[in-house]
Formats: structure tokens, C-alpha cells, sequence
């Protein structure tokens, strides 16, 4: 193997990992001394967010070529539009300075989507990336209904009163982390393919991330919920369509 060969594969490799490393940090990181975690995120996230295009801009040198897999070109080029949206509307801002932490956070948000978009085209990566999610929102859950339950480790003076908010600084963010990964745990605990032990712990994540959301006392993340179990029944139904069509039709 060659010397750039070998380049480009440890680029790939390092390109799938970060995403992974992401999905546990983000939710996870706090500064244990103050219990600060706004700005630990911010900094985890706006360096991850450099990271991934550097990598990616390394990998595209070192390989001769730009490559994005098939029928992903449509997602990138709309979060490639609003990336420069968000970069673009500071330059007529009339308040630059304000709004330039909140760029910031979108920008690298947007950049770390852009890393799974153009991230590696295989069910494996998927799925292991929808286990690392789940892992982070179980263990965030897991603190924010021992909180409800008056048992925190690490207090802070600046809390929500009887709201849990785990390691996420805030309610709101707590309950959106759970509205976003309660589909998600329902979907792997109904995989077929996942075994025993991921459905199992799956499930058992979805059943704290309920928890969770609940002891937020977010209604938007009750709202968010409730649009997720709809979609997830709708995409049930449709995949019990689709089964029952193809039994129709080779008569099966």
C-alpha cells in the first residue's frame, strides 16, 4: 500500500470516528469545578467542527478527488446553502458581536451534519452511530431522573428548581435531546437485525429518555414527542403496507 493509500485510509477512519466521539461528548462534556457546561459544548463542538473539515479537506487532497456518496448530494448542497446563510448574514447584522456565538454554534452544527452526510455509505457506520446517540442520551437520562430524584453529584447553584437538566445546562436542551433520540431508541429496539442485547438496551434507553423528558417539564419537548411517536407510527404502518403488498403480489 502506498504511502497516500495508507494516508487516505487513516483519514477515513478518522473521519467515521469523530462523528461517533461527537455523539457522546456534545451531550456529555461539563466542567465538573464550576458545572459550566455551555461553554466546555461550545468549545468541544466549534473544535470538532474544525476537525471535520479538516479532515475531510485532507482526505480529498491526499485521494486526487472530492467524493460525496449517491443520493446524498440534494442534503448536502441545502446544508451547504444555509452554512453560508448563516456565515453570510453577520456581514449585514447590525449587531455582529451578539450574534456571532450563536453563528458560530450553527455553523459548526451544520459542519458536524455535513460530516455524517459525506461520512462513510455503510449500514454498519449508521447503526453504530445510532448506538453511540443512544448511549449518550441514556447516561445524560440516567442523571437527569437522579436529579428529579433529588440525587445530584454535582449540584449547581444555578439550577431550574424541581426541572431536571442532567449535563445539558438547561431543560429545554435536556427535553430536546430526548425528543430527538426517544424515535430513535424505538427504532433500534424494533431492528430485527440488532440482536437481543442492542434491542434490549434500546428499549431500555427509550424508557429513560422518557423519564427524562418527563422530568424536564419541557412542554415543547412533550410537543416534539408526540410529533415523533407520529411519525414513527406512520412509518410502521407504512412498512406493514409495504409487507402486506409484497405478500400480494408473489402470493406469499
Amino acid at each position: 500500500m502506498k504511502g497516500n493509500e495508507r494516508a487516505v485510509e487513516f483519514l477515513d477512519r478518522a473521519q467515521a470516528a469523530l462523528p461517533l466521539f461527537c455523539a457522546v461528548a456534545l451531550p456529555l462534556g461539563f466542567y465538573l469545578k464550576s458545572y459550566d457546561p455551555a461553554m466546555i459544548k461550545e468549545v468541544t463542538l466549534q473544535t470538532a467542527a474544525a476537525l471535520a473539515a479538516a479532515l475531510w479537506l485532507s482526505r480529498a487532497l491526499e485521494a486526487g478527488r472530492f467524493e460525496l456518496p449517491s443520493r446524498r448530494e440534494w442534503i448536502a448542497s441545502l446544508a451547504l446553502a444555509l452554512l453560508a446563510w448563516t456565515l453570510l448574514s453577520l456581514s449585514w447584522n447590525p449587531y455582529p458581536a451578539v450574534s456571532l456565538m450563536p453563528a458560530l454554534r450553527q455553523a459548526s452544527l451544520l459542519v458536524l451534519f455535513l460530516a455524517v452526510v459525506v461520512g462513510p455509505a455503510s449500514a454498519g457506520w449508521a447503526v453504530a452511530l445510532a448506538d453511540w446517540t443512544l448511549a449518550g442520551a441514556f447516561a445524560a437520562s440516567l442523571y437527569a431522573l437522579a436529579q428529579r430524584a433529588g440525587f445530584d453529584p454535582a449540584p449547581w447553584r444555578g439550577g431550574f428548581g424541581s426541572s431536571a437538566f442532567s449535563t445539558l445546562g438547561g431543560p429545554a436542551a435536556l427535553g430536546a435531546l430526548a425528543a430527538a433520540c426517544w424515535p430513535l431508541a424505538l427504532a433500534r429496539a424494533a431492528d430485527p437485525e440488532a440482536g437481543p442485547v442492542r434491542r434490549g438496551f434500546s428499549l431500555f434507553a427509550g424508557v429513560l429518555v422518557l423519564g427524562a423528558a418527563w422530568a424536564s417539564s419541557s412542554a415543547t419537548a412533550m410537543v416534539a414527542l408526540a410529533a415523533g411517536a407520529a411519525a414513527f407510527a406512520a412509518r410502521a404502518l407504512s412498512a406493514g403496507g409495504d409487507r402486506r403488498l409484497k405478500t400480494l403480489a408473489i402470493g406469499q
